[in-house]
């Protein structure tokens, strides 16, 4: 069963028995052996690397989805809530949507058109370019505009209320639209 041993192999301090028995042949060994493993481990990785890839680019792709999405929701909705809110105003101010629009700094149209701005920035999330473009003004005006009405409204409280008020049925508006839609 055993195989007879040579002299040389017998012998310890034989160079043949000394090579097969030293640390660094046996590490040459299993390096040849996991040399091939190691390929094939970075065979798998190269792929898991190329499939994280193509995850985040499909994962990128859907939020740019999503937010083309909510960006044409969005435009649909704050066009319609600034309609509803100036519904709203021109109701409370007696004053006609045409007259909002035109070039005028007369009182009783300025500061109706300047509540618009105010509402329709506080119960959306409209840019004032946006805003302006559909009053025909800057987004300056509006700015001013939206900030006039807030000062406004901290020392006048009959002012104050006025807006308040607007702002409820401004919001009752939207919320009845938008469960009548669904």
């Amino acid at each position: 069963m055993h195989r007879r041993l040579s002299t040389e192999e017998r012998n310890p301090f034989s160079v043949n028995r000394l090579w097969r028995l030293s640390p660094t042949n046996a590490i040459r060994n299993t390096s040849l052996e996991m040399k091939e493993t190691d390929e094939d481990i970075d065979l798998e990785i190269k792929a898991l690397k190329h499939r994280k890839f193509q995850l985040l680019k499909l994962a990128r792709l859907r939020r740019d989805v999503c937010k083309l999405e909510k960006n044409k929701l969005r435009a649909s909705n704050n066009a319609e809530t600034v309609k509803n809110v100036a519904i709203e105003v021109c109701q409370k101010f007696s004053v006609t949507f045409d007259r909002l629009t035109m070039q005028c700094r007369e009182n009783a149209v300025s500061v109706p058109r300047q509540v618009v701005f105010y509402l329709a920035r506080e119960l959306s999330d409209i840019r004032l370019t946006e805003l302006g473009s559909i009053f025909h003004k800057g987004h300056g005006t509006v700015l001013y505009g939206h900030r006039s009405v807030k000062d406004r409204m901290t020392v006048d409280r009959k002012f104050a209320e006025t807006v308040d008020q607007l702002m409820q049925s401004c919001r009752q508006r939207l919320t009845s639209k938008f469960v009548a839609a669904n």
